[in-house]
């Protein structure tokens, strides 16, 4: 029981180390100019690169106060919206950063959870920078933890 409480103390620790790091990251992000400018190619070019440097996010993108995604580091090919994703909603409505809901990835198919953080200016919130963690790497994490955390269980016959 010991070990298996340690195992999910570091779980549990790891996970919220990613979202703080999301958050931190999505925060910088609002301050580039490429990101703040509506230059959907610019911003794009720079979430792309970024995505090569953190393969585990699914995506990263901004997104209009209406929902309409203006970049992503995914080419789209269609008009995307997250209007009615709960963490773009709670990010206009808190003014702050936010955790969304267990999703499959629009752009990628991949399973993931969304974070969104309102870049604002003048006291106006002007878009939602984004990002999506591919829940398979938070899976490979927690399996690193459980193959260091647990003892072998052998089973008596």
């Amino acid at each position: 029981h010991e070990n298996l409480s340690r195992t999910a103390k570091l779980a549990t620790v790891d996970t919220l180390r990613v979202i703080k790091g999301a958050q931190q990251r999505l925060g910088g992000l609002g301050q580039f100019h490429e990101i703040r400018s509506g230059d959907s190619a610019a911003c794009g070019a720079v979430m792309a690169n970024l995505l090569g440097m953190y393969p585990f996010y699914s995506s990263l993108g901004v997104a209009s106060v209406e929902g309409n995604v203006i970049c992503s580091a995914t080419l789209l090919t269609n008009a995307v919206t997250v209007a009615n994703q709960g963490w773009f909603q709670r990010a206009l409505q808190r003014r702050e950063f936010s955790v969304g809901d267990y999703e499959v990835d629009r752009l990628t198919g991949r399973q993931s959870l969304y974070f969104g953080y309102p870049i604002v200016e003048d006291g106006r919130i002007q878009s939602v920078v984004f990002a999506g963690l591919d829940l398979k790497f938070l899976g490979q994490m927690m399996d690193l933890i459980s193959l260091s955390g647990l003892p072998e269980v052998r089973h008596s016959s």
